[in-house]
This record gives C-alpha cells, structure tokens and sequence, in this order.
C-alpha cells in the first residue's frame, strides 16, 4: 500500500526515515539501543540544536585563533583584540569541558529495559486508515529491502544474472526437451557443446 508516515517528536523536530525505523525496531523486538548509540543521538540532537540557533554571523570556535595563526604564517596584517591577557573571543577549551563537566553529568541514561523515546508516530495509508505499528514496521522493511535491492541492480553490469538464473534455465529447457548449450571450464573447448535430450 501506498503509505505517508510523518515522523514527529515532541518537540516538535521532524525525524527522518531511519530514525523511525530505528524507533519502530526498538518498539517491535522490545528492547532499545545500548548507553553508547543514545549518547551519541544526544549529542547529535545538540549539535543541531545549535546550529539551528546560530547565527549567519556566529563562526565555530577556535577560528579566530586558526585565522590569527594563518595570518602570522603569512605575514599579512591582522588584528589582535586584548582586554587582559586574552582575545575578547576567549579560549574554546573543547567548548569549556571543565565548567561543564564540574556541574555532574548533563543526562541521565535510561535502561533497556524502560527505554521509551519522546516520539509520537502517526501511521495513516493513502485511505485514511490508521495503521498499527506492526503494519508501519513491516512497510518501512519492505520499502527498505526494495530499495537496498533497486541500488544493487543499478551496480549490476547488463551481462550480469541473479544466481541461479542459469540453472533454472537449463532444468526449463531439459523439462521441455529444446536444445540448450552446456558451458565448462575443463576438458571440453571454451564454446561449449550443444547438446538435445530426447
């Protein structure tokens, strides 16, 4: 079936494909993703959320200092801003690791076993039909697997064949007694022979 799935959280952020799977997955065997791969979506989350709140004027840090340091090397003029001893921008230090990490750990982790993502997912077909989590999960497969199949077809050369193709061949044109050309690589010559079973 034709299905439009939107994939929204609660705060409103717009998840993709994979992260709706990944979810749904979770949801369908029952268990969630391991301390490391939510640490790792969190700080993802973050750094998007802090791009998005950047400005078009806001650079990433330590480029003042990577400009300052192209600019010596170069020996072309630059300016060097001082209130005390360092630049107004101040250091980047890893994004001040020290203040934060003195404050405790900035998230909690959940266990497996209570894991529940803040996702809400709506899963309605062409019809309107609201369809279940088990029907969404089994069209996100399906439409996943046809696409893993249409990139590999797309890497296949014209001369190549799924396997089997040939044996399948062969055993249809044995059933219907036609002629059909049997190909090997060692005592017979590189053509092949023809041969007719009666």
């Amino acid at each position: 079936p034709n299905v439009k799935l939107e994939y929204i959280d609660d705060n409103g952020r717009i998840l993709n494909a994979k992260e709706a799977f990944r979810y749904l997955s979770h949801k369908f065997h029952g268990k969630g993703p391991g301390k490391n791969k939510i640490e790792k979506r969190l700080k993802k989350l973050e750094q998007e959320s802090l791009m998005k709140t950047m400005s078009s004027t806001d650079t990433p840090l330590g480029t003042l200092t990577m400009l300052q340091q192209k600019q010596k090397e170069t020996k072309t003029a630059y300016v060097v801003l001082s209130g005390n001893k360092q630049s107004s921008m101040g250091k980047d230090d890893k994004f001040n690791r020290r203040d934060r990490y003195q404050a405790g750990p900035i998230m909690d982790f959940r266990d497996k076993s209570n894991f529940n993502p803040n996702v809400k997912l709506e899963y309605i077909d062409d019809n309107g039909r609201i369809l279940n989590a088990k029907e969404a999960f089994r069209y996100l497969s399906h439409k996943l697997k046809k696409l893993e199949q249409e990139s590999l077809m797309k890497t296949m050369s014209s001369t190549d064949t799924p396997l089997g193709t040939l044996t399948m061949l062969q055993q249809k044109q044995k059933e219907t007694k036609t002629a059909y050309v049997v190909l090997s690589g060692n005592k017979q010559s590189s053509m092949g022979s023809i041969s007719k079973h009666k």
